[in-house]
């Protein structure tokens, strides 16, 4: 089947899955197949970023950071380092899930393991990537698409050795607009250039408070995963997939204004 014609199948299979019977759901899946989403994933056991990105207009839509920390001191009597491993990893799926829920993603981008400094940080790492990849799977049925992060620095800035702040520089420039819209399927402010920060201020959709400044970094590395991503053949379809969709509804807009 070619892609586009199985991303028709995932957009249709997406809004099939929503429940239809309220005015919020008939809503809620006119938005899914209107205006499709990326989500692109920077895993971390400490602060996992994730950024959604329309198709379409190529508009910031979310943005935000996933914090875990293991239990403060006082409440670590009489558990393992396993488990408090293991609540920070549900704390992950959990939260995005929350996040896969409510935008609904047709496609994700996701930050692929490339080696770490030592056993325990790989270890660490491996658990948010299968944090993740758990979520995508109940959600999507599906994989994402894995970004190397030497992919998304090179694309970013030109460089393998790109620094943090080299990277959220040119984040910001990428993803920047000159103008606020209000996305018509999610009915609130989408970001322009500045506002990418009010994005990161807002609470995650599990109602979990924000990060504070300081702690973002992860966020501005899921948006180099969308940009890394955004010519990729998978993106590529769904892109053309939503631009052509766009196309028809504006087109049939004009005809039933003229037959009116």
């Amino acid at each position: 089947m070619p892609a586009l014609d199985q991303l028709h199948v995932r957009l249709a299979e997406l809004a099939g899955s929503i429940d239809t019977s309220t005015a919020e759901g008939r809503d809620e899946a006119a938005r899914v197949e209107e205006n499709p989403v990326l989500l692109a994933l920077d895993p971390s056991f400490t602060a996992t970023g994730w950024a959604v990105v329309d198709l379409v207009t190529e508009r910031v839509v979310a943005l935000g950071v996933i914090a875990t920390r293991p239990r403060p001191t006082a409440q670590r009597r009489d558990v393992t380092a396993a488990l408090m491993d293991g609540e920070r990893g549900l704390r992950i799926r959990r939260e995005l899930l929350a996040v896969l829920r409510t935008y609904r993603p047709i496609v994700v981008a996701q930050e692929a393991s490339s080696g770490s400094q030592s056993a325990k940080a790989a270890a660490a790492l491996a658990r948010a990537q299968q944090a993740c990849l758990d979520a995508i799977d109940e959600h999507l049925d599906a994989l994402p698409l894995f970004v190397t992060p030497q992919a998304a620095k090179k694309r970013a800035v030109g460089r393998l050795n790109a620094t943090k702040d080299e990277i959220e520089a040119a984040m910001r420039t990428r993803w920047s607009r000159t103008t606020t819209v209000v996305h018509p399927g999610l009915g609130h402010t989408v970001a322009d250039g500045a506002d990418l920060e009010a994005l990161l201020r807002e609470p995650l959709p599990s109602g979990e408070r924000a990060r504070p400044v300081g702690e973002w970094e992860n966020a501005w590395d899921a948006l180099a995963i969308a940009h890394a991503a955004w010519d990729a053949p998978a993106v590529g379809a769904a892109r053309r997939m939503a631009q052509v969709a766009a196309t028809e509804r504006a087109t049939r807009g004009v005809v039933e204004g003229r037959v009116a």
